[in-house]
């Protein structure tokens, strides 16, 4: 197994794999896919600036891809790159308001929140994933 700053892989040879997804995506520029698994590709190692360019290279390609705004949230988590993780979150939720899922990542671990003084959004955030929940919508998240 391989670990990197933020995804454990199994071993894998990362150079092959971009090749491949380079073919795919020369073959079908148009097509987010390949796009989207170059983009987890280089998260799984730690490529977070390339991962965020290619991700965000999808959006226009799927506008209503709800999952495309979630993985960009991640790998911007995953930078410490909290207001512009939770602006993608939040077009996510705009894409899929019911999605109890999305309102829950907008939860980081209270300590981030704790340092960044908003330990009040954290409670707001809480409050609107229970509100979801109650009306027995989205609670199988977004996908």
């Amino acid at each position: 197994m391989k670990r990197s700053a933020h995804i454990v892989t199994p071993d894998l040879d990362f150079a092959a794999a971009e090749v491949e997804f380079r073919k795919a995506e020369k073959l079908a520029p148009a097509d987010a896919g390949p796009k989207f698994a170059l983009s987890f590709l280089f998260a799984a190692q730690g490529r977070l600036e390339e991962a965020e360019n290619i991700m965000r290279q999808t959006l226009p390609l799927d506008p209503l891809g709800v999952t495309r705004y979630l993985n960009l949230a991640r790998i911007l988590i995953a930078g410490g790159r909290y207001d512009e993780a939770e602006a993608a979150l939040r077009k996510a939720i705009e894409l899929q308001p019911a999605a109890a899922r999305l309102h829950a990542i907008l939860l980081p671990r209270p300590i981030t929140w704790e340092r960044r003084g908003r330990a009040a959004r954290c409670t707001a955030g809480a409050e609107r994933i229970l509100a979801v929940l109650r009306t027995g919508s989205g609670a199988a998240g977004a996908e």
